[in-house]
């Protein structure tokens, strides 16, 4: 149990949010429309963090935890094979032995199903919020809901390709299997091979997730919000409210609410809250003003990459490494990235591209952790959404609004409890 200091101090905003990137945003965002009075808190500008990086794909149909029986069946053959999609960094392997362990035992049939159910609640109005917010920010060409494709390029995964198209649809997702004749027909422009595919019909992505960003603080500004630039040292509870230590001094607030991504596990353990997060590595490249032949996302089924247009520009994204938050990127991704950039768009030079790196926060379930500390009913989090921080932004907020003024959330908040993993 955390110890309250005392103060004299009365608040200056009613919540403060810690984390500039999409989730902070969309949060902080929904409560200042909300009449709270909101100060976001990071050390880098609102965007410019992990979510300028993202792939743009609002993946709706992405409903699957990583953490499944299928994983953990192939999990020794994703270790040792030198371009998989899942990787991990070994020199990281002893201080991720803990996370390792609980993704496992996230694994089983059971746990499966829950982290299934949980993430099938929150994609299933994923697309329709982003709608929403958007629309409200006066900026909706942003989203472009176009669905996407899943290339299967080799005869040797047909089986394969079309069982997971199978797989997807009895989950409940608008999918259909697509014959090589009719990618063609629907891919006309493409120079890789294709021998099958899945078509989604309801899924959608951004024009480009730093104007997203721009988007959300505009709207937050205009609804009386404040961005405060500077690094988050700690949240200390006092008895007026929580006071946020940061470097350029403190910040007073009657609420906080953790949106820190891969780094929000440092300012809840001291609150109590011993939170497993991990960070899933990701890393694009990106060509500026290539005028892709393409307007919706298309993914490789054995290349487990996704090609994404951005107005003029094309982002390349894939590749999960779990390697922590200080090592500097792994040349071997980049090499991988370039490599299949090569095999699918060989009209555009990879090493033309930028590249990126970025830390996308995972819990061993891939569940996102959302509610309120135990040792402080002040104090929420809302962070662990993988790679799927864009994509269930908006609806997050929506639910974290709710719960923070305590209105009825339209989901069933147990599922993300931020202290599950204390009794899993």
């Amino acid at each position: 149990m955390t110890q309250t200091a005392t103060s004299s101090s009365a608040p200056t905003f009613d919540i403060a949010v810690i984390g500039a990137g999409v989730i902070g945003l969309t949060h902080a965002l929904e409560l200042a429309w909300a009449g709270q009075k909101v100060v976001i808190i990071d050390q880098e500008a609102p965007g410019l963090g992990t979510s300028f990086g993202n792939a743009g794909h609002i993946g709706n149909e992405q409903l699957d935890p990583l953490a499944s029986p299928s994983t953990f069946r192939n999990l020794l053959g994703y270790l040792l094979q030198k371009d998989a999609a899942v990787s991990f960094r070994w020199a990281h392997a002893m201080a991720a032995l803990p996370w390792m362990i609980r993704f496992g035992l996230s694994c089983r049939k059971g746990q499966y199903h829950k982290g299934l159910k949980a993430l099938s609640a929150l994609q299933a109005d994923s697309l329709p919020a982003w709608a929403d917010l958007l629309t409200r920010c006066g900026a909706p060409d942003l989203l472009i809901s176009q669905g996407n494709y899943m290339v299967v390029e080799t005869e040797a995964a047909l089986a394969r390709g079309r069982a997971e198209q199978r797989h997807l649809s009895e989950l409940g997702v608008a999918c259909n299997w697509l014959e090589a004749h009719e990618m063609r027909e629907h891919l006309p422009h493409a120079r890789h091979a294709m021998a099958g595919g899945i078509r989604f019909h309801k899924s959608g992505h951004v024009a480009n997730p730093y104007r997203v960003s721009q988007a959300l603080e505009t709207a937050f500004r205009a609804a009386g919000g404040h961005v405060h630039q500077a690094r988050v040292e700690a949240i200390t509870p006092l008895d007026s409210g929580v006071r946020i230590d940061h470097t350029g001094g403190h910040i007073w607030a009657g609420k906080a609410l953790i949106c820190a991504g891969a780094w929000s596990h440092h300012l809840a353990r001291p609150l109590g809250l011993h939170l497993p997060l991990e960070t899933e590595r990701g890393y694009h490249l990106h060509w500026e003003k290539v005028n892709a032949p393409f307007d919706c996302p298309i993914g490789f089924f054995e290349r487990r990459i996704l090609m994404t247009p951005m107005g003029e520009d094309l982002r390349m994204t894939g590749g999960t490494e779990l390697g922590g938050l200080s090592a500097p990127p792994t040349p071997k991704h980049m090499t991988a990235l370039k490599y299949h950039a090569a095999a699918v768009i060989p009209q555009y030079e990879a090493n033309s591209a930028k590249t990126w790196m970025g830390y996308r926060p995972s819990l061993p379930d891939f569940v996102p952790a959302m509610g309120r500390l135990k040792a402080d009913p002040r104090v929420f989090i809302s962070t662990g959404h993988q790679h799927l921080g864009l994509t269930l932004g908006a609806v997050s907020a929506r639910a974290m609004r709710d719960l923070i003024l305590e209105r009825p959330p339209a989901l069933d908040m147990n599922a993300y409890n931020p202290h599950r993993f204390h009794t899993l």
